[in-house]
């Protein structure tokens, strides 16, 4: 965040549904806890800007297409399909079990990954569906619902826990499921 105060102009929008943004403003970057920085330096030329995604349409945001989708969590939270015209990628951050983003994704051509939370190992399941998250099973019921094929990637995992749920998501035959490694750079869609 240090280096957000030091920029002069805004790299561009920060992109969310409205409460998750209302949230954001009211609980962050409220002058507590973070500078405003929708204000400063100035409010004609903010550091940061927001952009409010209405959920279930889609939204061009530069050469991409990006659709919100509300989902099940503790707080306010959103996936998002994002589509450049030749491929699309679904990625679900907070979630527990839900269905509209699945709906979303098998009415979507050309869905290259979906990118998908799973924060705790099995044995966690009732802490999962309690908090809004998910676990290798509860992925399994989740992609159960895709009538679609895509590559698909797990992320958001509890650190503790990482070698567990990866060993569980491993026993996961179909699709199979790929943990995202921290740090690495995918590429999605045609080259």
């Amino acid at each position: 965040m240090s280096s957000l105060s030091d920029q002069a102009e805004s790299d561009g929008p920060a992109l969310g549904v409205i409460l998750f943004i209302d949230q954001l403003k009211a609980h962050l970057f409220n002058g507590t806890l973070w500078p405003d920085f929708s204000v400063l330096p100035s409010s004609l030329r903010p550091t940061l800007t927001f952009h409010a995604l209405s959920e279930g349409r889609p939204h061009q945001i530069g050469r991409y297409e990006v659709t919100a989708v509300g989902v099940h969590h503790t707080v306010e939270a959103a996936g998002y399909m994002i589509s450049d015209g030749a491929s699309s990628i679904l990625y679900q951050g907070d979630s527990g079990p839900t269905t509209e983003i699945w709906r979303l994704a098998n009415r979507t051509a050309k869905l290259d990954a979906i990118i998908v939370e799973t924060s705790f190992p099995n044995r966690f399941g009732e802490r999962a569906v309690r908090t809004g998250h998910l676990t290798p099973e509860l992925l399994r019921a989740e992609l159960a619902q895709l009538t679609v094929q895509a590559s698909v990637y797990a992320q958001h995992m509890k650190p503790q826990y990482i070698s567990e749920i990866v060993s569980e998501l491993t026993a996961l035959s179909e699709p199979p499921v790929l943990p995202l490694d921290q740090g690495k750079m995918y590429t999605f869609g045609a080259a």
